[in-house]
């Protein structure tokens, strides 16, 4: 029993070490970046009701996406929806409680949507291996999916879509797997729906269409016609009809295009005329490429150590000749979908302005499932799996801990040689030096949810003059600036808020131990 306890506080430990308080201890998410732009789709659909987002752009209603004067989010919709349900209970707790807008509700609740979302990814991911016959040490899927990076867009910028779509595209793995695995209708149905939810997450992930075909090509289940399936025909265009709804309904006009919303029409254009022959867009897109999986600038080898094996996989088995048609089509298809994702990046020819290559995350779900449909693959890339994403575990905490780790705030050359701002081409470098400097674990410390608690419950003994004349007597460096910002954000903080946040803690701690635990017992 004792044991039990004792690793359950540990998980407690560690997702209070992870979970920061930067975007947290705030008053609200306010417009007009990217991360504005997810909380106003959750916010019009649970405070509002409806999808006049008029309210959520006050004075801004021209600065992200406006057609024909009705403004709107330059941000998919589908993480507002999953994370809507989050958001309507912490406007509920704000009314019970009255409470200040300091650290409300609204932004507790939320700002744990994502945490949940990456643990449920987690969950189904050790599920996924159970129905396929896998014996997986249930840690490692954790530490996969947290080594892809995304783990960063739960426990800091969680406002943001990564998270969310890491989960529906497993969600769509998990129903096609499903499907093949039993005779039940409801994965007909589910799969349609599934694809709907992912794309409407991120209408740039095309590759979701044709995951349902991979899983089938990668079973053993011969003869399974999806064309001749009446069900999921009708799920189809109940789906269709829901995608083409929802965009008339948000941008008042049924589109399929993510240029449109985005307001960037004309990119794919521009980005293939910039190469004078096909000799030069062959060679310079090859070179990004190797970039984008070997640069000090969050290349994929070191930083999303589980893509950049589902890519190599994929890439070695499509040149297997000793294997199946089908097998070779599975695989083809796989590559097609990392190529679809990683153009997007050549596109772009940057990182996405915050941690990691952010747009590749999506690709953990299938990084994961090539890894179990290779698990017996030799013990070099087990150990490489393993070692490196531990590695990028710790780069996500390190993350803007020193000048060395930060993002510029000037015009730079970043990785692929293009000049602009919120880049670090040396990231690799700076992480090394950061993790050997004592001011980077203090600002990890004081960034953290157990700092903030700490630091809580201590300030109801001691006000800050007299903690901080307590803590310079013991010759320690309290006067970080950080850690003064968050002495003072504390000391504004409600009590309830404090259980709360505890009891938020406590509940996805359950969920990692439970799911840890009963895979042991298997």
């Amino acid at each position: 029993m004792k044991t039990k306890t004792f690793k359950f506080l540990i998980i407690i430990f560690i997702i209070s070490i992870f979970v920061k308080t930067d975007y947290r201890l705030d008053t609200g998410i306010y417009c007009c970046k990217d991360d504005h732009d997810y909380y106003a789709h959750a916010e019009t659909l649970i405070i509002d009701f409806d999808f006049d987002y008029s309210n959520q752009f006050l004075g801004n209603e021209f600065k992200r996406f406006n057609y024909n004067n009705k403004p709107a989010p330059s941000a998919f919709f589908g993480s507002g929806l999953l994370s809507a349900p989050f958001l309507f209970i912490g406007n509920l707790f704000d009314k019970l409680f009255n409470s200040s807008d300091l650290f409300n509700y609204k932004l507790i609740f939320y700002s744990f949507s994502s945490v949940f979302y990456l643990i449920f990814t987690c969950i189904l991911w050790n599920k996924i291996a159970r129905e396929l016959g896998i014996k997986i040490n249930p840690l490692t899927v954790y530490i996969f999916i947290l080594g892809s990076g995304v783990g960063y867009y739960a426990f800091e910028r969680y406002s943001m879509s990564h998270v969310y779509e890491v989960f529906t595209l497993s969600l769509v793995i998990y129903f096609s797997i499903m499907y093949t695995k039993s005779n039940s209708n409801i994965y007909s149905f589910a799969i349609p729906l599934s694809v709907c939810l992912s794309l409407v997450t991120r209408w740039v992930n095309l590759y979701t269409l044709i995951i349902p075909l991979i899983i089938i090509k990668t079973s053993d289940v011969k003869k399974i016609n999806l064309k001749s399936d009446k069900l999921f025909i009708f799920s189809s265009i109940i789906s269709i009809g829901l995608f083409l709804l929802h965009s008339y309904l948000i941008y008042g006009v049924i589109t399929i295009n993510p240029e449109f919303v985005y307001n960037t029409s004309g990119t794919m254009e521009r980005y293939i005329a910039e190469s004078p022959s096909v000799f030069s867009f062959l060679s310079s897109n090859f070179k990004n490429l190797l970039i984008l999986l070997f640069s000090q600038e969050f290349g994929l080898f070191w930083f999303a150590p589980i893509i950049f094996y589902g890519f190599y996989i994929s890439f070695k088995e499509t040149l297997n000749i000793k294997n199946t048609k089908s097998t070779k089509i599975s695989y083809i298809l796989i590559l097609i979908s990392f190529l679809q994702i990683f153009a997007l990046v050549m596109i772009w020819r940057s990182t996405g302005s915050s941690y990691g290559f952010r747009y590749t995350f999506n690709l953990a779900p299938l990084g994961l499932l090539v890894y179990l449909l290779n698990i017996n693959n030799s013990k070099i890339h087990q150990r490489y799996l393993i070692i490196f994403s531990i590695f990028s575990i710790i780069s996500t905490i390190f993350f803007e801990t020193t000048k060395s780790t930060q993002l510029s705030l000037e015009y730079v050359e970043n990785a692929f040689g293009k000049i602009t701002k919120f880049t670090q081409p040396n990231y690799l470098y700076g992480l090394l030096e950061s993790i050997l400097e004592f001011q980077s674990y203090l600002k990890i410390f004081a960034q953290s949810i157990l700092g903030f608690i700490l630091f809580y419950l201590i300030l109801q003994f001691l006000n800050i003059s007299e903690f901080n004349e307590f803590m310079s007597k013991l010759s320690l460096p309290i006067y970080n600036e950080d850690i003064q910002i968050l002495l003072d954000k504390a000391s504004g903080i409600e009590l309830h808020k404090i259980f709360i946040l505890i009891l938020l803690l406590s509940i996805s701690a359950f969920l990692v131990f439970s799911d840890l635990k009963e895979r042991y017992n298997e």
